[in-house]
């Protein structure tokens, strides 16, 4: 399916728990050499640390109400970062990642922000 036709429904994370962020974060990378995995303490530790703004953050759901991904958006004074994008191996390279990341993009331009980073893991192919 292309990025265009694959039905995504995007939703603000702060419209779940941190619970289940943190199982839709863990699922996200079940198959990385590290999976990283995170408890929900962790994570809600990470969100209060790196002041990330769960109103602007977003899971990536299927039209049937499946989990697909998720990522975050952190905020401090006029700077943004986007941050813990993952997306479940079985809805990769159908444009859930891409739908994530634009949507990322044009929230921290209605914020006003004057600059966005995208954090990256290193060599993360």
């Amino acid at each position: 399916m292309s990025i265009d036709t694959m039905p995504i429904e995007l939703v603000a994370a702060d419209q779940f728990t941190i619970q289940e962020l943190a199982d839709i974060y863990n699922q996200t990378r079940v198959d990385y050499l590290i999976p990283m995995a995170m408890s929900a303490d962790r994570l809600g530790e990470y969100i209060h640390d790196f002041d990330v703004n769960l109103a602007f953050s977003s899971v990536a759901r299927s039209i049937e109400g499946d989990f697909l991904g998720l990522i975050f958006l952190g905020v401090r004074q006029n700077l943004a970062w986007i941050t813990r994008l993952g997306v479940l191996p079985s809805a990769r390279h159908c444009g859930t990642g891409a739908k994530l990341l634009d949507l990322m993009l044009a929230n921290a331009g209605a914020m006003g922000l004057e600059e966005t980073y995208l954090e990256v893991i290193k060599n993360n192919t």
